[in-house]
């Protein structure tokens, strides 16, 4: 088996336990932490593997592609309880993701997958997140590149291509819309989108830390 193929492989497997429960978020994370940790494998000449421009296992290659491919779901169309199914898994992708940016290892660069996920569940009409104080003092400008703009905002939001106070305020004010939707989304969910803004407004006053 390629290389590439093997890696795939092993980053669906953690990518679809993450997504189906929080309970081992942990565990995962310290999984990826020791595999990138692992020696790298060599090639004939005794050099370190590398796949596309990626060492592996230092810099987990593929992974981060892994990753992002989770921002296609989306709640289909169906029964309330398919739908509720739907939402759960997305909501655990966001905790996991959040688990992956606060231990600071280098090797989990994920800034813009932060802005992924705010941008899409709140800019957009129609998780619970680790990150709060981090994410209320960040001032990064994700404007990227002509065609390639990861931080852009969605209908909602027009302003800076990036994390400013002014966005954090309307995600905010989208939690609490979430929070007090009925019918299209289930307790949880709605019981998770309270939380996070409440702890929103906690952190804006400084009685987090």
């Amino acid at each position: 088996m390629k290389p590439e193929a093997g890696l795939g492989r092993l980053w669906a497997v953690i990518v679809g336990c993450a997504c189906e429960s929080s309970e081992y978020h942990d565990k995962l994370v310290e999984i990826l932490v020791q595999f990138s940790k692992l020696p790298s494998p060599k090639t004939a000449s005794g050099d370190a593997l590398i796949l596309y421009d990626m060492q592996i296992w230092k810099d987990l290659p593929t992974l981060g592609w892994a990753l992002r491919e989770q921002w296609n779901l989306s709640v289909p169309i169906g029964p309330p309880d398919h739908r509720q199914s739907a939402i759960l898994k997305i909501i655990n992708w966001d905790k996991f993701i959040a688990f992956l940016m606060i231990i600071e290892e280098p090797v989990f660069a994920y800034l813009w997958f932060t802005m992924f996920t705010l941008r899409d569940a709140l800019e957009i009409p129609i998780g619970q997140f680790t990150l709060g104080v981090e994410i209320y003092e960040w001032d990064e400008d994700l404007s990227g590149y002509p065609g390639m703009a990861p931080g852009r905002g969605g209908p909602l939001w027009e302003g800076k291509h990036g994390f400013c106070k002014e966005r954090w305020l309307l995600w905010r004010k989208r939690f609490g819309e979430v929070a007090r939707m009925r019918g299209d989304i289930g307790d949880e969910a709605r019981t998770v989108a309270r939380k996070a803004e409440e702890m929103m407004l906690e952190i804006e006053n400084g009685e987090v830390e």
